[in-house]
């Protein structure tokens, strides 16, 4: 990771993949690529296989402690990701809560929800239940790395357990053997669209390079997939875009 981590620093290599320890890459991404020139804190995504297109989740663990500025500045990034990567012009960005009224949750996510609200180019929907983080209906979810790490492990869990307890329960008998026979065809398609290796890995976004990150346990389909994004990452101009932003941004408060 460090040998190619330090080519990328040096622009021999246009990109950077990796399965390998979440904790070395974060690190060695933050420090040895370094951030894009403004960003605060560099944010690592997921995406949630949630229907035609996933659902990003932003920050899932690189930082557990979380300024306001923080949040706010992933899903500005993350919106720009979205752009490009998908094609959408306006994606809807949502605040991970306790609860979709303002004024919900703790002093964080608060003063978060009334930053992002005054975001002028930014389709914020306001605050998002986990439990609607799956319902395919907002495209961006933001959060602090504790809380997003937590909502991934969970998702993962329970993801896990129901695919188990309906094998379990559709190979208990005779009758329901051949009921499996009959639903298979939409208990793979099910199968399929849970599936994270058809994503395969997620940018780290805010380095100042394509730093891609994939699970652990990605079979080949997942790297293929994985080195696919990162492709598409380099080729889209992300962190140009993102670069650029933050350059207007700080010409606008130097006018001010």
């Amino acid at each position: 990771m460090v040998v190619a981590l330090k080519m990328l620093k040096q622009q021999e290599v246009d990109g950077f993949f990796s399965a390998g320890n979440t904790g070395a890459v974060l690190s060695g991404a933050t420090l040895l690529v370094g951030r894009i020139a403004g960003v605060q804190r560099p944010a690592l995504t997921v995406a949630l296989p949630t229907g035609e297109l996933p659902t990003l989740v932003l920050d899932v663990g690189a930082n557990m402690d979380s300024k306001p500025g923080y949040l706010v500045q992933f899903a500005r990034m993350c919106q720009i990701y979205f752009r490009k990567q998908y094609g959408i012009a306006q994606p809807k960005v949502g605040l991970l809560n306790v609860g979709v009224e303002p004024g919900k949750g703790n002093a964080l996510v608060k003063e978060v929800y009334e930053l992002l609200k005054q975001e002028e180019d930014m389709h914020f929907i306001g605050n998002v239940e986990a439990r609607e983080v799956m319902s395919g209906d907002v495209h961006i979810v933001v959060t602090d790395g504790f809380a997003g790490n937590v909502l991934l492990k969970n998702t993962e869990g329970v993801v896990s357990f129901i695919l188990k307890k309906m094998k379990k329960e559709l190979y208990s008998s005779l009758r329901t053997k051949i009921g499996a026979l009959l639903i298979k065809p939409a208990l793979l398609a099910l199968k399929k669209d849970l599936d994270p290796r058809a994503v395969g890995g997620t940018p780290m976004l805010g380095v100042d390079g394509a730093v891609i990150k994939a699970h652990g346990n990605s079979n080949d389909v997942a790297i293929a997939n994985a080195v696919r994004q990162c492709l598409t990452f380099i080729d889209s101009g992300v962190n140009d875009e993102i670069r650029a932003k933050l350059k207007k941004e700080h010409k606008s408060h130097e006018s001010v």
